[in-house]
């Protein structure tokens, strides 16, 4: 008896919750035993996602199989939805010939089961079989932000913690990127904030003890990142100008955090002064927070009269 043995690759998804993507795109490569990497470097084959016939393999011989995804996620996904995959190698023999004799014999096969699913596709019956499968899971995860506003008295000329003309009040705002289980990084633009009511004036930052003018009317830092600006407080006037931070006059506050965003405001502005510019040296894309990181950005508010609409404790 004759026999000749083939490798059919079959990529059959296996989708646990449909609602989560649109149909998918998929593409297959595969990559012989010399070339084996740790991913795509372009020496791989593209194989047909339905079948793909191999040559004959050798005893030992080793193939590896890349499935590429591409998701079209639906508004309807939440964070931690998850969707698998499954590929299936079917060892094919054809066999020629008559009867067996003393040389030769027919072929057995030895292989075990792979995930449970595999019989849910229709592939594959009990093992053994000649078929094996392995599978992957695609995780949806979202960025996970938040944003917290407090205040403070910064400056108190009476001590009496009321907010009285002439007291001071400091706003803190903190934007924190806790995205947590498989992190993913946030690409943040633009924040706007508005100061309402009457009775006060978007002032500079000032002297908690003295009152004195500090000269800036922003403090902002970046808290917890690789960043070559990490800690380091960026000191900023309320004029509309070329900085990343603005007030315009009527309480309408403007912070930039990406290139893209700060250039297209126009007025002077230029790629690199954002909140958070591009870090090549350590791998910062213009506008990007990632998990744990954190952006405390700090402002006051003047009381110069009686308030019709407290802007801390209406």
């Amino acid at each position: 008896m004759k026999f000749s043995k083939f490798l059919s690759m079959h990529q059959q998804p296996f989708v646990s919750n449909a609602s989560f993507t649109n149909p998918a795109t998929t593409e297959l490569y595969i990559e012989p035993t010399a070339g084996i990497g740790e991913s795509l470097d372009g020496d791989e084959v593209a194989l047909s996602t339905s079948n793909y016939n191999t040559a004959t393999m050798a005893p030992g011989e080793i193939y590896k199989v890349y499935l590429v995804v591409d998701h079209d996620v639906t508004s309807s996904a939440n964070n931690g939805d998850t969707e698998d995959y499954f590929l299936i190698a079917n060892a094919t023999v054809s066999e020629t010939g008559g009867s067996d004799t003393a040389d030769s014999e027919d072929v057995v096969y030895a292989d075990n089961s792979g995930p449970a699913l595999e019989g849910d596709t229709g592939l594959s019956g009990s093992a053994p079989d000649g078929k094996h499968s392995d599978s992957g899971r695609y995780v949806f995860r979202t960025v996970v932000l938040s944003m917290q506003k407090t205040e403070t008295l910064s400056f108190d000329p009476y001590g009496l913690d009321f907010h009285l003309p002439g007291v001071y009040v400091q706003y803190n705002v903190v934007i924190s990127n806790t995205t947590g289980t498989d992190p993913s990084p946030a690409f943040l633009t633009e924040l706007n904030d508005t100061i309402g009511g009457s009775g006060y004036t978007f002032s500079n930052l000032v002297n908690p003890t003295t009152g004195a003018d500090l000269g800036y009317a922003f403090d902002i830092t970046v808290n917890g990142s690789s960043r070559t600006i990490d800690g380091i407080p960026q000191q900023r006037s309320s004029a509309v100008d070329t900085d990343n931070a603005e007030e315009d006059g009527s309480g309408n506050i403007t912070l930039y955090f990406d290139s893209a965003t700060m250039t297209a405001a126009g007025g002077g502005k230029t790629a690199g002064n954002e909140i958070l510019p591009t870090d090549v040296a350590n791998g910062y894309a213009s506008g990007e927070l990632r998990n744990g990181e954190s952006i405390t950005i700090k402002y006051n508010v003047l009381i110069d009269g009686a308030l019709d609409n407290d802007p801390v404790n209406p």
